[in-house]
This record gives C-alpha cells, sequence and structure tokens, in this order.
C-alpha cells in the first residue's frame, strides 16, 4: 500500500495532518449520470488522519486542502462503519436528502465496502496506519448557496464511487479546540 502513496511539496506546511498524492479513482454520478471519472493512473492531493471521540475511532481522509471529498471510518469496538466525506470549503451545501438543511459537511452511508488495514489505529500514538478503501456511496444532495435566503432552485442528485489508498496519524483534537 505504501508504495502507492507519494510526498507532497505541501507536507511541510501542515504537520499535524498527514499530507500526501495518493492515487485518485473515483466515479462521480450527477441526477443517475456518470460526470465524472478517474481511473487512478494519476494521484492527487491527499489529507488524512485519525482521532477519538467519545467511544469511536475515526479515520478521515480527503482529496482537497481545506474542503472536498473523501470518507470517514468509524471504528465502535473494532467494528467498521464507512462513510463518504463531503465537506464545503465555507457555505453549506451538502444534504443527505432533498428537504434536509444545507450543512458544511456531511457522511453519507456507504454500501459495498472493502477495507483494509495495515493494524487497529492506537490512541496518542505516533504510529501511521496504512489502508485501503472501495466504497459506493448511497444517494445525496448539493444545493446552490442560499446565503441565508428560500432554495429557489431544485438539489442536484449525487453519488460517487471510490478506490483510496491511504495513510493516518493520530491528531489530538482536544488541543484544538
Amino acid at each position: 500500500m505504501n508504495q502507492k502513496i507519494k510526498k507532497s511539496q505541501y507536507a511541510r506546511d501542515f504537520e499535524e495532518l498527514l499530507i500526501y498524492e495518493t492515487p485518485k479513482t473515483v466515479e462521480f454520478f450527477v441526477n443517475d449520470s456518470l460526470a465524472m471519472s478517474t481511473n487512478g493512473d494519476k494521484t492527487d492531493l491527499f489529507k488524512s488522519f485519525y482521532y477519538v471521540k467519545n467511544d469511536t475511532i475515526s479515520i478521515d481522509g480527503a482529496f482537497g486542502l481545506f474542503g472536498g471529498f473523501g470518507f470517514s471510518i468509524k471504528l465502535i469496538d473494532k467494528t467498521p462503519f464507512v462513510y463518504t466525506l463531503m465537506a464545503a470549503d465555507e457555505i453549506p451545501i451538502y444534504s443527505l436528502t432533498k428537504s434536509d438543511s444545507l450543512e458544511l459537511r456531511i457522511e453519507v452511508p456507504c454500501k459495498n465496502v472493502k477495507l483494509i488495514l495495515s493494524k487497529q489505529p492506537k490512541l496518542k500514538s505516533e504510529e501511521i496506519v496504512y489502508g485501503y478503501l472501495e466504497f459506493e456511496s448511497s444517494e445525496f444532495y448539493q444545493g446552490n448557496p442560499t446565503f441565508g435566503r428560500k432554495e429557489t432552485e431544485e438539489r442536484t442528485k449525487l453519488k460517487m464511487n471510490m478506490k483510496v489508498y491511504f495513510k493516518s496519524k493520530f491528531l489530538d483534537i482536544e488541543k484544538m479546540n
């Protein structure tokens, strides 16, 4: 898995996060039609980390530095639950349904998941966890920025399939608050 991941020039600017280049294999559907497909022959900027909240260890990874798309893996009693992660930069545009409030960040349930981890993440550790993940997202929606006004256009239905190699290290989110 490690041989698929490459160093990035941006890594030194974000010491708490692992930022690197990894192959991008994505199928992105808009209103049930394939709108974008990449076959993993090129790498793209990816960030990843794991953290603890209550009784859950979460591993998050996304293409893009601030907003972007990727995954969130929730390990509850060592059982993984995988979600597509969609994050907007500054304006809420995503929702799980046509009628939910628009959010900056959503976690969309996935199906047909294949997950391989090099080891279980250890808390408060500098150990790096390597992984490979394949998934298909459930449908979700994107609206246009409303800037506090009523929505006037219908939301777009989206769906994403992804295959990604990743590496993560512990991020102490309690120190960040």
